[in-house]
């Protein structure tokens, strides 16, 4: 028989984000499954995120944990889901807004012995370019009939997370953690289901300032990844991110392989072809930005070896 008592506990980090937190807490106040917490991990922020949050912890009973010091979206992660009481943990960014039913949807698939619950995502503020590249990106990679994984609005029984080992909190920031997370669910062979009727949307940094910050912040954490997760030998992740740095050059240099991935990006872009141009530079700053970052990264797990 089909369980109908599931709790779930919905784990939010937060970091400075006072632009987008008001309408995610919105959202969970509005879903309308009644067994659930709402956890809110704020890293140190200094901007009016606790302020904000607060108001919800005052008026719909969310909890919210202070960290003394910004240890990474891992760590926040973790932290949350030690703390939750739930059965079945959510996983959800600060700029996400899922629908009301959105846990009753996932609850019958928990219902019917699944550990993990894919679904998929969708931006929403596609009339800014950047937004709009990424979500291109997203139908190019996971669009249609394609298998998906981790994604906003993901979410894992507590158990299972615990079992796994929790996010990697040697990835500083968001950068491949919830790969990592995602694949040792699976190494314990725990009952996934996909459902991609089951929508999650969110927004994506509108400026260029936000855009490079974040495809910088993602290609920062690479090295960390390989070396305190998988564990690179030095020299070869060295020689790894310098090829990759020379490949990506190539790519740029040539442009035929831009132009081939411009254009199938294209093809799922609500503009088509008008933003072939605009893509193809927005392609060239999402990977300079990203081994820009790299490098920052080997620079700094370097520095981290030396003082060993």
């Amino acid at each position: 028989m089909a369980r109908t008592d599931l709790t779930f506990s919905i784990v939010v980090p937060t970091y400075n984000e006072e632009a987008d937190i008001r309408r995610t807490c919105e959202a969970l106040v509005g879903l309308k499954y009644p067994r659930k917490e709402v956890i809110i991990v704020d890293g140190a922020s200094t901007d009016n995120t606790v302020a904000i949050v607060d108001e919800y912890v005052q008026s719909h009973g969310f909890k919210l944990l202070h960290e003394a010091r910004r240890r990474g979206v891992s760590a926040a992660r973790n932290e949350g889901i030690r703390y939750a009481s739930g059965e079945v943990v959510v996983i959800l960014n600060a700029d996400v807004f899922p629908r009301d039913d959105f846990l009753e949807r996932i609850a019958k698939h928990y219902a019917n012995g699944a550990q993990y619950v894919c679904v998929d995502s969708q931006i929403v503020n596609t009339d800014h370019l950047f937004p709009r590249f990424i979500q291109a990106n997203h139908q190019y990679h996971f669009g249609g009939e394609k298998p998906v994984g981790w994604t906003e609005g993901f979410s894992c029984c507590r158990e299972s997370a615990v079992a796994a080992g929790l996010f990697p909190e040697a990835i500083p920031g968001a950068g491949g953690e919830d790969v990592v997370f995602f694949d040792r669910l699976r190494q314990l062979d725990c009952k996934g289901v996909v459902d991609k009727s089951i929508v999650v949307h969110h927004v994506m940094p509108e400026t260029f300032r936000g855009f490079w910050g974040q495809w910088k912040g993602r290609g920062y954490a690479v090295p960390f990844l390989r070396r305190y997760v998988l564990g690179v030998p030095l020299g070869f992740l060295f020689a790894n991110r310098l090829a990759a740095s020379l490949y990506s050059l190539l790519g740029i240099v040539t442009v035929v392989p831009l132009v081939l991935k411009v254009a199938a990006l294209c093809k799922h872009s609500k503009l088509g072809y008008r933003d072939s141009i605009p893509f193809l530079v927005v392609e060239v700053v999402c990977i300079t930005a990203h081994r820009y970052g790299e490098w920052r990264g080997m620079i700094e797990v370097f520095a981290r070896e030396k003082r060993k």
